[in-house]
């Protein structure tokens, strides 16, 4: 069974610009400061996640090279 308020919700959130039906998603602008921000945090995770990997490599070559001198 639907829900009369599911349907009631939808017609009053959507509408007709030229004849065509839209619906809003719920997209708001963010600010230009927060924008700013969201992007510096970002970049830094990928500094976090790409040192971490270099990391792990290079601990990865290191091993393989002591493997290599001690496999004689």
């Amino acid at each position: 069974m639907r829900n009369k308020d599911e349907f009631y919700f939808g017609m009053i959130n959507s509408g007709t610009k030229k004849g065509v039906h839209m619906q809003s998603r719920g997209n708001e602008t963010l600010d230009v400061d927060l924008v700013k921000v969201l992007k510096t945090q970002d970049a830094g995770y990928v500094r976090t996640v790409l040192s971490s990997e270099v990391k792990v490599s290079c601990d990865a070559e290191r091993r393989q090279m002591c493997n290599d001198l001690y496999a004689c």
